[in-house]
């Protein structure tokens, strides 16, 4: 059923704001790219979900680039399960700072055992010397547990041996719509 009465939609409110930057990634394998401290929640408790609730999480950051490209995987969790990842390559004309965002919008689609969410990731950085954008979308559909209580998470992996490394410096998650 789509419906047109404005009045009827919920106004954005936030739920969670990193007060930190995360830790520097400098490392191999996967970290949490997530704000040392916060305000907020990142849970729904069990059974909190309802068709239709829809969120959109923001963070952004620097890149150091290393010495050539690096394949960055950014990956979002809900109690572990990846709602949706992306790989981009951290292209580089010379070493220096780049400047990066995500965006990640969310959509529950069904609630239960077998409940469903719609995720879509949209991460750009921009090249330190041209200043062009280069990044990647990705829209993924989970089947997912909403009767636990569920957590967020989101981590980070570089891979490649040009020592680039990455730090969160600024995450927003809001509410934009709550479902029937």
């Amino acid at each position: 059923m789509v419906t047109t009465d404005a009045h009827l939609a919920t106004p954005s409110r936030s739920l969670y704001v990193g007060l930190s930057n995360s830790a520097i990634y400098t490392g191999s394998g996967e970290q949490s790219l997530l704000p040392l401290t916060g305000q907020g929640s990142l849970s729904v408790p069990a059974n909190g979900f309802k068709v239709g609730d829809s969120y959109c999480l923001v963070m952004a950051g620097e890149i150091l680039l290393g010495d050539g490209n690096d394949d960055f995987t950014l990956k979002v969790y809900q109690n572990g399960t990846v709602l949706g990842d992306i790989t981009v390559t951290l292209e580089n004309t010379a070493a220096g700072v780049s400047f990066w965002e995500v965006e990640v919008d969310f959509t529950v689609r069904a609630i239960g055992a077998t409940g469903s969410m719609c995720t879509n990731l949209d991460f750009t950085f921009n090249k330190n010397i041209t200043k062009d954008f280069k990044g990647s979308r990705h829209v993924t559909i989970t089947t997912l547990d909403t009767t636990t209580i569920s957590s967020l998470s989101v981590t980070g992996e570089i891979v490649g041996q040009n020592n680039s490394s990455l730090v969160t410096n600024m995450m927003i998650l809001h509410k934009v719509f709550s479902g029937a």
